[in-house]
This record gives structure tokens, C-alpha cells and sequence, in this order.
């Protein structure tokens, strides 16, 4: 019997003194001027709290986050409201992360923020973030949805290069930054809008999407970068919502023929002249309200109308143009030289009563 509670206690000194050694790394401290973390061993659960900016970060010894040696534990990251940026490294490669909450408060996702986070599924970016710094989400390769907000104004390099299963997304309208390699190599999205307003759609942005089937490109783009659109071999629904005359303005760096010269449509939103009738019968409407000659309900009804009437009566056309290939340059082929054919000189035939003198001069 002493013998084995000899064994017990043994066993719960070492126990006891694997969990000392085991705890003995800092499970919090700060993170930023007024930006503090705290890590639940248990539950897997980091937490930021504060305000202001978090730290920037790299993969160097010398300056990695304070909560580095738990990267490959830690599942669930909860950013606290007050906290205004995240920042570069922050969680890269950390590939049990599957939950990340972030706050209304962050303007800015730093550059490789969540680089390599394997682990996770979806991302809901909220409203107030108006920038997604280079690669903030690159090799995410099981990515498939994510929220991005109206306010995001900035994507910059290879924001999403890699997540290979990314699919559909819905592009902000007041977005007015879209960088080079930001969707390269994501297989899973088949048709993308480009908002308004955008002038300059990135090098490689859109690189080796193979599924890519539909792309809607705004009036306002005036350039698009180096192989933007290499190897989508299965884009085929092309449409451009400005001229044919602004389209082949654009200009195409190299290889982009399968877009330059895809079956492009043009058109889009009402010609210039039946909105300014719109303008002009609404200013009427209004002017009539002043005077109290109709009121508001009225007013909307005839503007209302009006448009409907002018959009039934108008007929916009989408031109379709066929794709371009390089002109056929017949070969000429040499004629045949002319041979003039000489006749040879008829001999007569001797007369019959020739016949008869030569044989009696026999």
C-alpha cells in the first residue's frame, strides 16, 4: 500500500509540474498603446480589447505577436469594439483560427493579417473598414464566402490570391481601389461586377480563375493591367457598360486577347437625352407644388409616368461585336508564264497530177 501511494503522489507531482511548465508561457499583456489580449487556454479563445491601433508584426523572432506560440491552438479570435486597425501579421498561418469577430470600429485589415489561416470558412468584414491591405486573406484555401461592407474603398495586392474556393463576390459600388493579384487562382467564382468608378483594373487581379464565366466592366475603367484575365478559359459573357468607342480606348497591357477580343456587349442606363426630359418634368412637378397648384402625391405620380413612359419608348441596344482575328493576307500566287506556242510551217501535199509527172519522169 505505501508502495503504490508512493506511485500516486509520484504521478501527481509530475503532473502537477508538467501543468506549471506547460502555463508558464504569458497568457496576455498588451498588444498596442492602449490595446491589451488575453488568451483562454480552454477554450481555444483569444481576445483584443482597448482602442486604437494594434501593432504591426512579421514572422521574425525578434517581433512576433506576444500570443505567437499558441498559433496553432487558438480557434477563435474576438477583436472588442474600440479597436481601430489590425495589424500587419497579426494571425498569419494560425491554422486552427475558424472564428474571427471583428468590429465596427476597424478602418484598416493589415498586410498578411490572416495569411494562410487554413482553417477558415467565411469572413464577415463590417461596416467601417475601408481597407484590405496586400494579401490580408491570401492561401485562405477553404474561404468560400465573404461579406465585404459598403465602405471598403481600397483592395489592395492580392488581398484573396489563392483562396481556391472562394465563389461569388459582391463587390462594393463605392469600391475605388482593386489591385493586382487580388482574386489570382480562385477557382470557385464564376462571374464578378466591377463597380463604378473603378479606372484601372489590376495585373493578374483575375489570373487562372478557370470557372470565371460572366464579367460586367464599367465605363469608367480606362486600363487593364497584365494578364488580368489570363487563363479564364471560361470566360465568355463579357459586358461593358460603356461605348464600343470607350471599350477600344481601354488600354489592354499583354495578354488579355481572350477579353480585348471576346464577344463584348455594350450599353447600359438611360441616353442622355431622356434624362434631362426626366429633369425638366420633375422641376416642373416641383415648381407646381410650390405654387400649390398639385401636391406632392400628384407631382411623384407625373415624374413617376413620365419615366416609365420614356423607358418603354426608348430602345436601348446592346452591340454585340464579333471577336477580332488577325486578317487573312491571301498569298499571290505567280501566274503562269504565257508560252507562246509557234505553229510549224505546213508542207503541201503534192497535187495528184504531181503524182502522175513523177512516174513518168520514172
Amino acid at each position: 500500500m505505501k508502495k503504490i501511494g508512493s506511485i500516486l503522489m509520484m504521478i501527481v507531482f509530475v503532473l502537477s509540474l508538467s501543468v506549471s511548465v506547460l502555463g508558464a508561457g504569458a497568457t496576455s499583456g498588451t498588444c498596442g498603446e492602449n490595446v491589451t489580449w488575453n488568451y483562454d487556454t480552454y477554450t481555444c479563445t483569444l481576445t483584443i480589447s482597448g482602442s486604437g491601433n494594434l501593432n504591426d508584426y512579421t514572422i521574425y523572432t525578434d517581433n512576433e505577436a506576444p500570443w505567437y506560440d499558441y498559433r496553432k491552438s487558438i480557434r477563435t479570435v474576438v477583436i472588442e469594439k474600440g479597436i481601430t486597425s489590425i495589424g500587419d501579421y497579426t494571425f498569419k498561418q494560425y491554422y486552427s483560427l475558424s472564428n474571427i469577430t471583428i468590429p465596427g470600429t476597424v478602418k484598416s485589415i493589415g498586410s498578411n493579417a490572416f495569411y494562410g489561416c487554413k482553417a477558415l470558412t467565411s469572413i464577415d468584414i463590417p461596416e467601417g473598414v475601408t481597407t484590405l491591405e496586400s494579401e490580408a486573406f491570401t492561401y485562405c484555401e477553404n474561404l468560400m464566402t465573404v461579406s465585404l461592407p459598403k465602405s471598403l474603398r481600397v483592395i489592395e495586392n492580392g488581398a484573396f490570391s489563392c483562396c481556391t474556393r472562394l465563389q461569388n463576390v459582391e463587390l462594393p459600388k463605392k469600391l475605388e481601389t482593386l489591385g493586382n493579384d487580388t482574386f489570382i487562382n480562385c477557382y470557385g467564382i464564376t462571374s464578378i461586377e466591377i463597380p463604378n468608378g473603378i479606372t484601372e483594373i489590376g495585373s493578374y487581379c483575375f489570373k487562372g480563375c478557370t470557372n470565371l464565366q460572366s464579367i460586367t466592366i464599367p465605363g469608367s475603367v480606362t486600363k487593364i493591367g497584365n494578364s488580368a484575365f489570363y487563363e479564364c478559359g471560361s470566360l465568355t459573357d463579357i459586358k461593358f457598360k460603356g461605348s464600343e468607342k470607350q471599350w477600344n480606348n481601354i488600354l489592354f497591357e499583354d495578354y488579355n486577347e481572350n477579353l480585348q477580343y471576346g464577344n463584348v456587349s455594350y450599353g447600359g442606363g438611360l441616353p442622355i437625352l431622356p434624362i434631362i426630359i426626366i429633369a425638366l418634368i420633375a422641376a416642373i412637378a416641383f415648381a407646381l407644388i410650390k405654387s400649390k397648384k398639385v401636391d406632392v402625391t400628384k407631382a411623384k405620380s407625373i415624374v413617376s409616368e413620365a419615366k416609365r413612359t420614356i423607358e418603354e419608348k426608348t430602345i436601348i441596344t446592346e452591340k454585340k461585336v464579333e471577336p477580332k482575328r488577325e486578317p487573312i493576307i491571301e498569298r499571290k500566287i505567280p501566274s503562269e508564264p504565257k508560252v507562246e506556242v509557234v505553229e510549224k510551217p505546213k508542207t503541201e501535199e503534192p497535187k495528184k497530177d504531181d503524182w502522175f509527172k513523177s512516174a513518168g519522169d520514172l
